[in-house]
């Protein structure tokens, strides 16, 4: 008999190996040793007792055999019972003692109390090795992995039809998109596409589970229609700055350097300047004014558009 224990000790024992089966219920035994100095009166007492045991005599049969013996054998005639169950609890367990009727009567309730207090008697061990595990192949992996790849690309294709079907049937549709249809078809078609959704998801997941071996591709039956609406063009104007006044005297420094000193800020718009007077100055000295400029001061032009000014050089 191999009686379970805890997980631990049998790692102990036997290694990294797990229990596989368990078996429980009941067992019941009873073995009774009778001694006498009479031979006669021993194999009556047997008989007696074996047949009390069985329900062939009456217990008061075999209490009256027994009397007798220890009478006409002055005492010298023993009866021993050892009894050993398992299963039950409590009184259901405790020990009967020779008495045939309880004993008959412990061998009746014996059933039931093992179902209600079943008690392990066999355990089986096996090693993890024993487990078989399914491990799948690299093209298997490749396959499952192209499926789910394929499922997730339509799946954001799907949501993105959702996303423009439910601005396009919102109040500001119609400044959204042009080539809108109706408010019907167009809630037609987030249905179909609502559907499609649902029957991908449902797809990837048995994919991903392993409940679709081998994994197929999906195809929406039906497939939802294309949308042939689009997006309107929007046209961004760049900013609009006022053009600073450029008329007046200013120091654009030595050589050819034209950067305008100590006049407005230019930064944002392209500056061109035009002479209409030169005159000869010592060489490294020159002194510059403008003199008109076009756009005027104070007109708003886009940022980076040409100021074109008339530059008079003075003595």
């Amino acid at each position: 008999m191999v009686v379970a224990g805890r997980m631990d000790e049998f790692k102990t024992a036997f290694g990294d190996m797990f229990v596989r089966s368990l078996k429980t219920g009941g067992e019941f035994y009873v073995v009774a040793r009778i001694t006498s100095v009479s031979q006669d009166h021993q194999q009556t007492l047997t008989a007696s007792l074996n047949g009390a045991y069985n329900g062939l005599v009456t217990n008061v049969e075999f209490q009256a055999n027994f009397n007798k013996a220890m009478t006409e054998t002055s005492n010298r005639t023993e009866i021993t019972v050892w009894m050993n169950q398992a299963g039950g609890i409590g009184q259901q367990a405790s020990f009967t003692g020779p008495d045939a009727l309880k004993i008959l009567e412990r061998l009746s309730q014996f059933p039931q109390s093992a179902h209600d207090h079943a008690a392990g008697y066999e355990a089986e061990l096996a090693s993890y090795n024993t487990i078989p595990i399914p491990v799948p192949t690299i093209e298997e992996r490749d396959d499952r992995n192209l499926v789910l790849g394929d499922c997730a690309n339509q799946k954001m294709g799907f949501l993105k039809a959702l996303s423009d079907l439910e601005l396009a049937m919102s109040e500001n549709g119609d400044l959204l998109f042009e080539n809108l249809g109706s408010r019907d078809d167009l809630g037609k078609m987030e249905g179909q596409y609502r559907t499609a959704l649902n029957a991908l998801m449902a797809h990837a997941i048995k994919v991903s589970t392993g409940r679709m071996d081998p994994p197929q591709m999906f195809v929406a039956n039906p497939i939802p229609p294309a949308i042939n609406f689009k997006k309107k063009a929007f046209s961004v104007s760049p900013p609009l700055m006022p053009v600073p006044n450029l008329i007046g005297s200013f120091n654009f420094g030595l050589g050819q350097d034209e950067r305008i000193v100590g006049g407005p800020d230019l930064s944002t718009l392209r500056f061109e300047q035009t002479i209409h007077t030169v005159t000869s100055l010592p060489p490294g000295i020159s002194s510059h004014m403008i003199t008109d400029q076009d756009p005027p001061a104070g007109k708003m032009v886009p940022v980076g558009s040409t100021v074109r000014v008339d530059v008079t050089i003075l003595q």
